[in-house]
């Protein structure tokens, strides 16, 4: 395979010729001029290929990615096109120090020598090389001290400024060019160029190439892992739907639910699963009457039961009620079948605020009328105040702004001020009304309003509170899979890994939004509570989400087991469940003091009890450097430790005291 340099707007003619020159020049294979060529290029997926005929005067579309040039008979020949901006300026391709470093199918696109990058945590600019592959941007120091990687999908934006009188001082009166680069994952990254280089114009141009590529051209679709992935440990096969129902007793102890395969091909809803679980009595009319009258067709489908009094959690969207205050007697009717598979009623769990759900109803959706006399006669409804996409995007921008700026003066009022910590209390009080409601054995619909964001949130935070098995590493692998990838969540949407139709600039995407990570937010807050009752550690989570904004794995593209069956990422891609149970890493994120128990969590949800996710928040922050994860860790431990020799001291001394009690009445 050869890397080869192309200008962009580049016409397939020639491009032809160029390639011509360049087999005679560096491999004297000379190509008749009666022969035609064929030029092969990988279609966006990576798979299959359609072919470009060299007899047009066509432009090539400015991409970079691997093609093949057959002759008359049947040579091949692999290249690597490259485009470059119109600038006059030579790929300074020296790989020999990077390549150490490369991943299975990862390819070097270009070097530029003699940048800096400013490193916070050493407080000074460092020079070294930057690399640009098919999966990051990679910083390598002249001393080979410093390496930093971003992988691309990674990058939320980019803000190029000048220098100025700054950049002389620190560069001994060179001057140079910023480029600011934005992380999702809490990083802001500072590389100066030289003003009188066009390297600066030609790397932002390579990121205007590479920044956003189509979900399925993304590097995962190229990654090759080694031997670690092995049938034993084959991440796609960690969720089934059977077996984590059978699991819950559907089939056996709880035969009034069915996992019914009714959306065979996402026919009916293709937000949702092929496979999912809904009450053994419902008919095909109830069924097809209560898809019409959910949003997006979401109807209520089961998420967990407890095995003791059958009581169940059940999950789905907001019903079209309108202005006109529509009713579905199906509807009705498939929620009164829930309500018979214990006999007991139902507390409807609407996640969003009151207002919100009412402003939903102009737009055709709204929220259950409840009580005697309506559709749902044994339901209540409980409305749990949690904000939409837009509040939670906007308060994690507060809090990034906080944590950036190392503001020590009026920290707390400025952390209150970006609500984050009360939106996690908000989720923890509204898992544990849930969970109240459980316990007296009553069932539990929930939805906001497509429910694919709030939703997930409020089925799974309950449900690792009351089943220990989603507090070991498979089972929160398997509830990620069920209740957030398998149910629709829209990881690619709502993490910019693609940008909604119409917006031009992706990172201003009005769909994102930090759903997700809010939610292992919630989970580390429980976990914080109750250390010892988790298999996995802090590390586990941020992990997820590093390889989450990554797209190193396939786990997290696209929005819908729909949009993953198209795109074929079983076949194509690997899981990110496939690293983490490999014998190899699973116990870099087990949790050393773990002790599995069977009781159920009392989180407590006050505003007090929550704490900043610092191993993930602080992580590249200056002044947390010296606390990262193992530290925080370490220190924990010491302070359980000391607990738990109070405890045993405790313990002797009472039992010392009763051997001493007992001697005095055998006397």
């Amino acid at each position: 395979e050869y890397r080869l340099l192309v200008p962009t707007k580049t016409i397939a003619s020639d491009l032809v010729a160029k390639l011509v020159i360049f087999l005679k020049e560096n491999f004297n294979y000379v190509i008749d001029d009666d022969q035609e060529l064929f030029i092969e290029f990988p279609s966006l997926n990576g798979r299959g290929e359609f072919g470009l005929r060299v007899i047009h005067n066509q432009p090539i579309r400015s991409s970079a990615g691997i093609f093949a040039l057959v002759d008359d008979v049947g040579f091949q020949h692999v290249f690597r096109i490259v485009w470059s901006p119109d600038v006059e300026y030579t790929n300074e391709e020296d790989f020999s120090n990077i390549d150490k470093y490369m991943l299975g199918g990862e390819i070097v696109f270009y070097s530029l020598k003699k940048i800096w990058m400013y490193c916070a945590f050493r407080i000074q600019v460092v020079p070294g090389t930057l690399f640009i592959t098919s999966y990051r941007i990679v910083f390598l120091s002249d001393d080979e001290e410093s390496f930093v990687e971003i992988p691309i999908c990674t990058i939320n934006r980019y803000k190029a400024r000048p220098g100025g009188k700054k950049s002389q001082a620190v560069l001994e009166d060179i001057q140079c060019h910023f480029l600011e680069i934005d992380c999702k994952d809490f990083r802001t990254v500072l590389f100066l160029f030289e003003k009188s280089s066009k390297k600066r114009k030609l790397f932002t141009h390579l990121l205007d190439e590479y920044l956003y590529p189509n979900i399925d051209r993304m590097f995962s679709y190229f990654y090759t892992v080694p031997t670690w992935n092995t049938p034993d440990t084959n991440g796609w096969d960690i969720y089934s739907p059977e077996e984590e129902y059978t699991r819950l007793g559907i089939g056996s102890i709880h035969s009034g639910w069915i996992i019914t395969d009714l959306n065979r091909d996402f026919k009916v809803i293709p937000t949702y699963p092929e496979l999912f679980c809904i009450p053994a009595s419902i008919t095909a009319m109830t069924f097809q009457g209560c898809v019409e009258h959910r949003s997006k067709h979401r109807i209520p489908i089961l998420s967990w039961i407890d095995t003791e009094t059958r009581a169940s959690i059940t999950r789905c969207s907001q019903p079209l009620v309108g202005v006109r205050g529509k009713e579905s007697k199906y509807d009705a009717k498939f929620i009164e079948n829930i309500i018979e598979t214990n006999d007991q009623d139902m507390y409807i769990i609407d996640a969003r605020p009151k207002a919100n759900a009412i402003a939903n109803m102009a737009l055709g959706g709204g929220f259950e009328v409840v009580g005697k006399d309506s559709f749902y006669p044994r339901c209540k409804l409980k409305f749990m105040n949690i904000g939409n996409i837009h509040v939670m995007r906007e308060s994690l921008s507060k809090l990034k702004t906080l944590i950036e700026n190392d503001s020590k003066s009026n920290y707390y009022e400025k952390l209150m001020s970006s609500e984050w910590t009360i939106h996690l209390s908000l989720l923890l009080k509204a898992a544990n009304k849930i969970v109240s409601v459980i316990r007296k054995g009553k069932n539990v619909l929930v939805h906001c309003s497509d429910g694919w964001d709030r939703t997930p949130q409020l089925t799974c935070l309950p449900m690792i509170m009351m089943d220990s098995y989603y507090r070991t590493i498979r089972g929160f692998a398997i509830l990620v899979e069920k209740e957030w990838v398998s149910s629709g969540h829209k990881f690619a949407t709502r993490n910019g890994h693609i940008a909604t139709d119409g917006i031009d600039r992706k990172f201003d995407d009005p769909e994102r939004s930090p759903i997700f990570i809010q939610f292992l937010d919630a989970v580390h807050q429980i976990m914080v509570q109750y250390e010892c009752v988790f298999e996995y550690n802090v590390n586990f989570l941020v992990f997820i989400m590093d390889n989450l904004y990554s797209c190193k794995y396939g786990t997290f593209l696209f929005d819908n087991d729909q949009g993953r069956a198209n795109g074929k990422v079983r076949k194509h891609t690997h899981s990110l469940w496939s690293y983490v149970l490999d014998p190899q890493h699973i116990n870099q994120f087990k949790n050393l003091f773990y002790q599995p128990t069977f009781s159920n969590l009392e989180v407590c949800s006050d505003l007090d009890s929550i704490v900043i996710w610092k191993e993930y928040y602080y992580r590249y922050n200056r002044f947390y450097k010296k606390r990262m994860t193992k530290d925080i860790q370490m220190e924990r431990y010491h302070e359980m430790n000391k607990d738990m020799v109070q405890k045993l001291s405790d313990l002797e001394e009472e039992n010392r005291m009763l051997k001493l009690m007992l001697q005095q009445q055998s006397v």
